[in-house]
Formats: structure tokens, sequence, C-alpha cells
């Protein structure tokens, strides 16, 4: 038995291991999903026929297709079409002006006028939706043939795709003859890009469009199924893995995506076992690996099995998702220990950024990871400098702490106020108000206090006690405002029974003293912004932009752009951490 033994590399990035741990030698085709839930998700399902193209073993899965039970918000819609002309206006000025820069190098004088052209009739607004473009319309799936990519995609009615296709065709043979082609295959228009080694398939029927690549040699052989020409045996909506995905995250099965990556990794690591034209045509053999490093590689990615991420609530006015790193065997939760505590606060921000780490829980971890690899040492050839480096990093890990690296458990910086003034040329003017605050986790605020009272002597009489109220600690400043272009006159510390914070700003002393009683979120990361804080910041970017270069203007333009119409949301949180699922990540945007 192999107990606990985890890739040493990625310990030295994270402070922890990730590779196998605990239990017994698993299966090499393990996967999340052989605990099939006792019933699976019995509503009626999606009615897109894009389903029903995607193979169920597919690796690689991305999709957003119609579905009654989920319909979008009208609020959604309009926003979202607006993003769609302000993104096309955006490609047509970074690519156009990209496309003159290289060709005035490369061949100064050169006419760029057809390529301001193209970009001008297709991404329009009106070019959009020539294109197909529309969120109420629109449905796609990304998804795997093999190991080959294939996009498939619903236009909106009345597109011009073919328009466009027909001009990239004309453009690629007029730069290099025989480059492009077109046929017509069982009623669809396909059009071939590409060379005597690899081509671009793109087929479009009516307002279905799929996208894929295939070696030049295997295309007849592929493209029936690339382009779905052969429906797979058994679609994605008749796997156990598709349904109890969406049963064990909630997901809204229309909205979802993962990516499998022990599923993946057999490919390479058992190429034998595949008849795969990408492997082929990758020149992967299978008498690369010794069977030892077939087993030992392979047990670490039946501890990462996939990422999947999906929808998990919509209505008119907010969008929950999120993403998760599996971890099988109990590992996202032996992870979780060493998450510190990111300190909440009391009133709302514009701005939030926490952060936890519990340094001796992760050094703890390490070391127990390490010392399982120097016990039962990987017989793979290619994993010995692990083996030769467990030693050394497990005498490092025998080091004690420092204590106030230990007493530290995390922090959250939270800007509640920043208001700017671009119209002063005097950068000490510039910054009009600001109203921030740090509140730091400790395990043992009194020492904190203590250390600090070492170097600054004076603390001890400003009267700042566990549970006391906020004091005016500008006087210990070590520079002033005429030194900084922020006002120091209103600086407070307080102290909690695990927080300790500190504020800059008149009138933040109050919310410092509740804020250093609230408790605290586990957490390895979060994040929280408004979009108004953004769009204050650049509020005010005319004023100065006429005095800039040409280029910079350009670049301030579109800054302007994001800022006005690509920021369609009002707030978006997010938050890292491990659990019993993974690593997971979760969003939440309100709009």
């Amino acid at each position: 038995m192999k107990k606990n033994k985890l890739s040493l590399a990625i310990a030295l990035g994270m402070s922890l291991a990730l590779a196998s741990c605990g239990g017994d030698e698993k299966n090499a085709q393990q996967t999340s999903t052989e605990n099939t839930v006792a019933q699976k998700v019995t509503q009626a399902q999606t009615k897109s026929n894009v389903l029903s193209y995607i193979p169920a073993d597919t690796a690689i899965l991305a999709i957003y297709v119609k579905d009654d039970r989920y319909p979008l918000p009208q609020r959604l819609v309009e926003i979202t079409e607006k993003v769609y002309a302000s993104v096309g206006t955006l490609l047509t000025e970074m690519f156009t002006d990209s496309f003159k820069k290289y060709h005035d190098k490369a061949d100064p004088g050169s006419d760029t006028e057809k390529v301001d052209a193209f970009f001008d009739k297709w991404f329009s607004q009106d070019g959009i939706k020539k294109l197909g473009l529309s969120i109420e319309e629109n449905e796609f799936a990304l998804y795997a043939v093999d190991l080959f990519p294939v996009l498939r995609m619903t236009l909106a009615k009345g597109h011009s795709f073919d328009e466009l296709l027909t001009e990239l065709m004309h453009k690629a043979n007029d730069s290099k003859a025989d480059t492009a082609e077109f046929k017509s295959i069982n009623g669809r228009m396909v059009y071939f890009f590409g060379d005597k080694e690899m081509k671009i398939l793109v087929s479009l029927d009516g307002n279905e469009l799929v996208v894929s690549l295939s070696p030049t040699r295997e295309i007849d052989n592929l493209m029936p199924k690339l382009l779905g020409f052969e429906k797979p045996a058994k679609n994605i909506t008749q796997s156990n893995e598709y349904h109890d995905t969406i049963a064990k995250y909630n997901y809204m099965g229309n909205s979802m995506y993962w990516f499998d990556i022990r599923q993946i990794a057999d490919y390479f690591i058992n190429p034998a076992q595949y008849n795969s034209p990408m492997l082929d045509l990758m020149k992967v053999q299978d008498k690369q690996m010794s069977q030892e490093c077939k087993s030992e590689i392979l047990g670490m990615f039946d501890k990462l099995p996939r990422m999947v991420g999906g929808t998990t609530k919509l209505s008119d006015t907010m969008l929950s998702s999120n993403l998760v790193f599996e971890m099988a065997d109990g590992l996202g939760s032996k992870l979780s220990k060493m998450t510190g505590r990111i300190p909440a606060s009391s009133s709302p921000s514009s701005l939030s950024y926490g952060f936890s780490f519990d340094i001796e829980a992760a050094k703890t971890l390490a070391l127990e990871f390490v010392t399982n690899i120097e016990q039962d040492p990987y017989k793979c050839d290619m994993l010995q400098s692990l083996n030769d480096q467990a030693a050394g990093l497990k005498a490092q890990l025998s080091q004690p702490l420092p204590p106030f690296v230990s007493n530290f458990k995390g922090f959250n910086l939270i800007i509640d106020t920043l208001d700017l003034d671009f119209t002063q040329t005097d950068p000490d003017k510039m910054i009009k108000d600001l109203k921030a605050k740090v509140l730091l986790a400790v395990d043992n605020p009194e020492a904190i206090k203590g250390m600090a009272t070492m170097a600054l002597p004076e603390l001890n009489n400003l009267g700042l006690n566990v549970g006391g109220e906020a004091v005016n600690i500008s006087s210990m400043m070590p520079v002033s405002g005429t030194q900084i272009p922020v006002n120091l006159d209103h600086v407070f510390m307080a102290m909690g029974k695990e927080t300790i914070g500190a504020s800059l700003g008149e009138g933040t002393d109050k919310v410092l003293t509740q804020d250093v009683k609230e408790g605290g979120q586990a957490s390895l990361f979060t994040i929280g912004i408004n979009a108004d804080f953004y769009q204050k910041m650049f509020a005010g970017i005319d004023t100065v932009s006429d005095k800039l270069p040409p280029d910079a203007q350009k670049q301030l333009r579109i800054q302007k752009t994001l800022m006005s119409d690509l920021i369609w949301w009002q707030r978006e949180d997010a938050s890292i951490g491990f659990n019993d699922k993974g690593l997971e990540i979760s969003a939440e945007i309100k709009y």
C-alpha cells in the first residue's frame, strides 16, 4: 500500500504536495464519476440538438444550449447584445492597429485599406449581426472526438457567415494558391483551410456551424465524425458522467464544462490502448515509459482527475457559478487544513482583497507528504529527483517557524472610497478622498502588540487594548501627508480577540472598532469589487487624454470603452478554497 504520496514539485510550490495520497492503488480508469449517484437527473433534458453530436466519452466539454427550464433573463439579453457590439469595436481597433504597425515595419507604405474594410465589415455592430452572434439564438458546444477539438455552434437566423467564409477562402488563396477550397458534402457547405499536413474544416448547414481540424491524410476517415455526418453511438446525455456531474455540483445542465485531466493523460501514457490519429500525428509511442512510471504518474492523476465548472444559479439580477479542480481520496479535505482566516468587514466595500494561509498547518502537511516519499520512494526513474530532494526538504521543514509567522492567519485589504481628480496636474492633489483599511487575522494579537511596542514604546500610551475603541496613531506615522499624496491625519488602529486592524480616512474609526470584532471566512482567497470603482477611476479620463501622444490617447479610449460597456455587471465576488470536492473557485455576479 502507498499512503499519502504526493508530488514534491508541487509541494515546493504550495508548501504542500499534490500527487498521491492515502488509500490503496486505484484502477487506472478511476474517475470521480465511479460513485454514481443513486438517482440520476430525471427532469426533462434540453431539447437542443447540439448535445446529440457530443460523444459520451469526450475528455473536453464546454456547452451552452437552450433549455426551457433555464430561460435567459431579458435584462441579461439586452446587456449582452451591447457587450457584443463593444467587443466588435474593440477588436477592430486592436487588430487593425497591430496590423498597421507590423506592416509598416515589414513593408513600409503597404496598403492596409483592405484590412480596415474587412474589420469594419465584420466587427462593426451590423457585422456582429451578420456573423450570427446573438445570445438569444446562439448555442455552442466545444468537445473532443479522439483528441481533436470540435466547435459546434447554432448561429442566429439571417446570418451571413457563408459570405465571411467565402471571403476568407479567397484571401487565403490570394496569399498562397491552393490553401483553401470549398465542397458541397451531404448537402452541407464545407470549407477546407490548410496545407498538406493539417487542415481546418468548417461546415455550414443552415444555422449550424461546425469547426474542427484534421491531418490532411486522415480527412476522409475523420470528417464524418468531426463534422457530425455520423452521430456517436452514445452521446453525452446518455452518459453517467454528465448526469452525475450535474447532480453533484447542482449545475444547470445547459451551461457547464469539464476537462478530464486523467483521461487525457492516459492517452499519452498508454497510447497503445487507443487507435488515435492525433497520437499518430504527434508520434507518441507506447514504450517511452516503464511500467513503474506509468503506474505512479497515473496514480498522481487519479488524485486530480478533472477540472469541472458550470452555472449554478441565474436570475434577473444575479449569476452564480463555480469551478472545481477535483481531488480524490479526501485530498481536498486534507489540504483545507492549511486554510487560515480572512477577517470579515461589517460594512460594504468598493474593493476587497483577502488572503489566508495557515503556515504552521501547511508546514505540517508538507512534512507528512515528504516523509511518505522518503519512506516509500518512487520507483519510476523519471521521478528520482523527487526522492533525492525529500531528505533535504524534510530537514528544512523540521526547523521551527518564527513566532510572528506562525501567529499570522490571513488579511483583508479593503477600499471603501477612492475619489480621483484627473483635472489636477499636481499628483499631490489628485486623490480627493481615500478611505481604506487592512485587517490582520492573528492567533495572539497581544503578542503582535508586544512586538510593535518594542519598536515604538509610545504605542503603550495610546490606549490600544483588545476589545477597546480604535485609537488614532497618526502621530506615529513615519511619513506625513506632505510627503505622500494622502492625508495621514486620520489613521486608526484597533484590536479584537483574533483581529488587528488599521484604517485610513476621517470617520473610519467607528467601523474599524466593529470590524475587529467580526468573524472571518475560511477561504484561501477572496475578492469583491463594485463596477463603479473602476468606472469612477476613468470618469475624468477625457480631461487629460488630449494632452497625451496619439498612441496613448487610443489606449485610453480603449480603456474607457472597457469601463463603460464591457463592465456589464454591478458587483463581482469570488472565493477560492479547499473542501471535500477539491480546490473550488466560486463566483457571484450581480448585474
